[in-house]
């Protein structure tokens, strides 16, 4: 099963099968409508045995998608932006900033640095030159003690 394992991991960078492993997974792909219960779920394992085992496997990105976010995390960012938004004047603690979210600091620099791919310290920095402020983002130690090797 590992195996099926590293192809569902793969799976969230595109995959793409050529050659005669293609045409066999399109072959049960055709006959899986007039499948049901177990022999559909037994021919879905079919084509990611087959997919694991190809050797014309091959992946479509670099980078991993991943799903939208839930309306929930986006009340999460929306109320870390909002936030920041409101005291960009002010220094702001690392610490702070992640109670906002109800999260740790070095769980928050992971989720903001996922969600929107910039460091919690890059996007201070960014965002208080563009406010014209340079208070927002002292090198005081708050932002860079957390988030160490994530920089802009």
């Amino acid at each position: 099963m590992a195996h099926i394992k590293r192809v569902l991991d793969l799976a969230s960078l595109g995959i793409k099968i050529e050659g005669e492993d293609r045409e066999q997974v399109q072959k049960i792909l055709q006959s899986i409508d007039l499948q049901e219960g177990f022999q559909r779920f037994q021919s879905l394992l079919s084509i990611l045995d087959i997919c694991a085992k190809s050797d014309s496997l091959k992946t479509l990105s670099s980078v991993p998608y991943t799903s939208p976010l839930k309306d929930t995390e986006n009340e999460r960012i929306n109320v870390v932006f909002k936030f920041l938004s409101d005291n960009f004047r002010n220094e702001i603690a690392l610490d702070k900033i992640a109670s906002v979210a109800n999260m740790t600091p070095n769980a928050f620099c992971r989720y903001f640095k996922q969600r929107t791919r910039k460091s919690i310290h890059g996007f201070s920095e960014r965002n208080a030159h563009r406010n014209g402020s340079k208070t927002h983002c002292r090198q005081s130690g708050q932002l860079w003690k957390h988030c160490p090797g994530m920089r802009v």
